[in-house]
């Protein structure tokens, strides 16, 4: 499973699939957006958001761009390539939660 994959690419962060109970104060949240399959199941290429959320607006564009570092220039066994789709600031309006989201295309085994 590609989440796993990316959990240990960005082991060094406080990085998660789903909200944690009591968030830390800089925190990373991956989320598969979409997939598909293609050479007949072997090879399948996937959207993935990475959101990183800080106290402050900077701490969270801080975190995204040490996220996007790593994970542009990971070596990971089933990955064949990652490229960066889109990067954006994505503060939550309703909670006023500070984060960053970057949309990243994934190819792997």
């Amino acid at each position: 499973m590609i989440e796993t994959e990316i959990l240990s690419i960005l082991s060094e962060y406080e990085a998660y699939c789903e909200r944690p109970p009591k968030a830390p104060k800089e925190w990373v949240l991956i989320e598969r957006i979409s997939q598909s399959a293609v050479l007949n199941g072997l090879l399948y290429e996937t959207r993935i958001a990475v959101q990183s959320y800080g106290e402050t607006l900077l701490q969270a564009a801080e975190l995204d761009e040490s996220v996007k570092n790593t994970l542009l220039n990971a070596d990971a066994e089933t990955v064949t390539s990652i490229k960066l789709n889109a990067s954006a600031n994505f503060t939550d309006p309703e909670t006023k939660e500070y984060r960053y989201q970057s949309v990243y295309d994934i190819t792997h085994y």
